[in-house]
């Protein structure tokens, strides 16, 4: 009999513990659905343009991402990549730090940064592509360049739950040379979506 009654206890025991977590996962899952989207900032990528001498620019860069960290960052509660439906760039920002009146934006007639992770590139997906042109006038000689996808894609599954490491191949069409390198900051900034 006490045999019977241990196991019973035991049973009971597994059976509440478990009701329990799938009770959290449940009230987790509902609070995910009333997360407003929100943007985030997680890598800023300095680099170097070269002096152009009528050719074009083009540059490969990375750096590391942990999207889970950033989700628990603006959820403030344990969410992860889980609990994210959409994961969209909203735009790539670039300024330039040193220009002057020669060597500028209007050097160049256009800008494309191609974005892929290298969990994207061993499941052989196609690279995110972004773009802005440049106009050849005053307005543009200093102001930041914002590039918007042209083929915008949900990028949830180019990044892992830890740390992905973010590819960009950067490129600008020269319109004129320039006399000196040029440092450039890049953005990127994404939506994410419960």
């Amino acid at each position: 009999m006490k045999k019977v009654l241990l196991s019973f206890s035991l049973l009971a025991t597994v059976a509440v513990g478990s009701f329990s977590f799938q009770s959290c996962n449940k009230i987790k899952d509902e609070i995910a659905k009333h997360l407003d989207p929100f943007n985030a900032s997680p890598s800023t990528v300095t680099f170097t343009i070269p002096v152009v001498a009528g050719d074009n620019f083009s540059q490969y860069d990375s750096s590391v991402v942990n999207i889970d960290q950033i989700i628990h960052d603006n959820a403030g509660m344990d969410f992860s990549i889980n609990n994210i439906s959409e994961i969209d760039l909203s735009k790539i920002t670039i300024s330039l730090t040193d220009a002057d009146e020669q060597n500028n934006w209007t050097n160049f007639s256009d800008a494309t940064v191609l974005l892929s992770t290298d969990k994207s590139n061993a499941a052989g997906k196609n690279s995110l592509v972004a773009m802005a042109s440049i106009p050849d006038q005053e307005s543009a000689k200093y102001a930041d360049q914002v590039l918007t996808a042209t083929n915008p894609i949900n990028l949830k599954d180019y990044f892992n739950g830890g740390n992905t490491t973010v590819y960009y191949l950067i490129s600008a069409n020269a319109r004129r040379n320039t006399t000196h390198e040029l440092t450039a900051t890049m953005t990127i900034e994404y939506t994410l979506k419960p």
